[in-house]
């Protein structure tokens, strides 16, 4: 399975019903590596406007000879989308193909760009369900386009900072692999964990007698002694004594692409006071005043 861009303005009236299917055709030869179900994003007025998957990709040709394939949408108009210029300011989309000037057709994305394209869009349209569309694709959404920053500075000088793995595949299949040992022991121990990742600066919201509990996840491959906190999650800890910190360390990881997650320690902080330890910053964005 392949991920494509496709810059192709589809009808308004067909886009906005999901599961229709529409042919399109493409200026150059259609890409022999194009098979049914592969997913595409539909790019459109300098956005991603939709998603679709391929379901004919050799669809007959038109009259002119231009060859046809076809798409079925899974979405309707994505509604809140960043636009090239944002795009372009991603140190991980900078440099991506689509984004470059040209004409429309069909052009490949890469697995890496396409879990951060994915995860832009999931984190822009938290209403939509995205993450259910393509739910085996790992979205990469960071917390904010700083913390990205960082991320990639550091990615060009060391491979891991307390904890942090600047692989974004293996990055995230730790931290699923962490959370779902988080609810199991939670579960486990009758504290009732409320999933709350993708929408809340802090992991999992507990129901300890009828107190809440604000649990903090991480996962690293190091031997857990320090870890990586957001800006967000730093400010949460601080302004809420009811939190803890669920930490699986040691972790084993095997493969790069498919990354696979296995062992490691849990230590459970609770209650945990962050002033108890220490905070070191990782890296700061600078920016420049407007020009007068």
């Amino acid at each position: 399975m392949n991920y494509w861009v496709c810059k192709v303005e589809p009808e308004a009236r067909n886009l906005a019903v999901i599961g229709k299917t529409d042919r399109y055709g493409s200026h150059k030869k259609i890409p022999k590596q194009l098979t049914s179900g592969d997913r595409f994003f539909l790019w459109a007025s300098l956005r991603i406007i939709g998603l679709a998957v391929v379901t004919d990709p050799r669809a007959g040709e038109t009259k002119s000879g231009r060859q046809l394939f076809q798409l079925q949408y899974l979405t309707g108009y994505v509604g809140h989308s960043p636009r090239i210029k944002e795009l372009r300011r991603n140190p991980m989309l900078n440099e991506a193909t689509f984004l470059k000037s040209g004409p429309t057709g069909v052009i490949p994305l890469p697995l890496e760009q396409a879990e951060v394209l994915f995860g832009i869009l999931c984190a822009r349209n938290p209403t939509l369900g995205l993450e259910k569309v393509w739910p085996d694709l790992l979205p990469i959404s960071p917390e904010s386009e700083a913390d990205l920053d960082i991320e990639q500075t550091l990615q060009s000088t060391i491979e891991r900072v307390a904890g942090f793995q600047s692989n974004p595949r293996i990055r995230r299949a730790i931290e699923m692999y962490a959370m779902d040992c988080a609810q199991k022991r939670l579960e486990k121990m009758g504290y009732k964990p409320k999933d709350t990742h993708k929408t809340k600066s802090y992991d999992f919201l507990c129901n300890v007698s009828g107190t809440e509990l604000f649990v903090e996840v991480k996962g690293t491959q190091d031997d857990g002694n320090s870890v990586s906190l957001s800006p967000k999650e730093v400010d949460h800890a601080r302004t809420h004594a009811n939190s803890a910190l669920f930490i699986v360390h040691s972790v084993k990881v095997k493969g790069k692409r498919n990354p696979v997650v296995s062992g490691g320690e849990e230590r459970f902080v609770n209650p945990w006071d962050i002033s108890t330890g220490t905070l070191k910053e990782r890296g700061f964005i600078y920016t420049l005043s407007k020009k007068p």
